[in-house]
């Protein structure tokens, strides 16, 4: 990570990521204040579940329009998610009562890589999409169009390397256990409650009811009753609820499979189940 020898501006993080711009002579724009104005009240009304600003606005984000990532430094991702995309980078108006306008948002990366950390919202003129980093907990949230490309480059590459792994002539179950692994983690280390949202009565009764995770056990009998399970949504949620307890049980299971398909069966119920209550609504 680099460090610029610039001096810290401590009044708010808007001065201070100025300070970055300008150190790094990437080109930048800020909005005068009725121009912003007028901007957060339309953010507000199209993303959250409040009208008038409360302080801070990434708890009042409607949960429901949106996808959310706990990896620190997640803004890690910008060069890829914002690559080519003119963006309006904000902040709440407790710590910074400004916005920036740039041309790329490829370069929050490497500006944020010469800053002091923060909470920061981004976003474009026509609020296509948005992304909300809360550094106080690790957590990237994304809404609009932001929310299919995040997914993507959350859980798509590690998803693809068990596929990859999967199509060689002979299976590796060493390598293919630890990607299963990494898979597993990535699926868990959600905000909130790892299980998605348990958004079914069913799910919540399910839950509710299951005070001995070990009577559940008969999901991990054989593959066929695991993905008998992994079809049913509301199941799908319970396992992932309790996969930090689980993942080895699935390894186990998956090592019982018959034949390759049935591998690929199982983690394509995973990887889509775990999509499906994240879609733009």
């Amino acid at each position: 990570m680099n460090t610029l020898s610039y001096t810290y501006i401590a009044e708010h993080p808007c001065k201070e990521l100025s300070q970055a711009f300008i150190d790094l002579s990437i080109s930048f724009k800020e909005l005068d204040s009725e121009d912003y104005a007028l901007f957060l009240n339309r953010f507000l009304e199209k993303y959250s579940q409040i009208s008038v600003y409360e302080y801070p606005i990434w708890e009042y984000l409607n949960p429901n329009l949106g996808f959310s990532i706990v990896q620190d430094f997640a803004w890690l991702l910008f060069d890829v998610l914002l690559k080519d995309q003119e963006c309006i980078v904000f902040f709440d108006l407790y710590d910074s009562p400004s916005a920036l306008k740039i041309p790329n948002g490829a370069v929050l990366k490497e500006v944020l890589e010469n800053c002091s950390t923060f909470n920061f919202y981004v976003s474009n003129s026509e609020l296509s999409f948005y992304y909300a980093y809360n550094d106080d907990h690790g957590i990237l949230s994304a809404g609009g169009r932001a929310i299919e490309s995040l997914k993507k480059q959350y859980l798509q590459p590690a998803y693809e390397n068990m596929l990859r792994t999967l199509d060689q002539k002979e299976l590796d179950w060493v390598v293919l256990e630890q990607q299963i692994l990494l898979f597993f983690d990535k699926i868990r280390n959600k905000s909130e409650n790892p299980y998605l949202k348990a958004n079914t009565e069913e799910a919540k009764i399910i839950l509710k009811n299951s005070y001995d995770i070990n009577e559940h056990n008969d999901f991990f009998q054989n593959p066929k009753m695991l993905i008998s399970a992994l079809k049913n949504i509301a199941y799908f949620d319970f396992i992932l609820y309790y996969l930090h307890d689980w993942q080895q049980d699935i390894v186990n299971v998956v090592k019982k499979c018959e034949n390759i398909d049935e591998i690929r069966e199982i983690f394509r119920l995973f990887y889509e189940n775990w999509f499906c209550h994240w879609s733009e609504k």
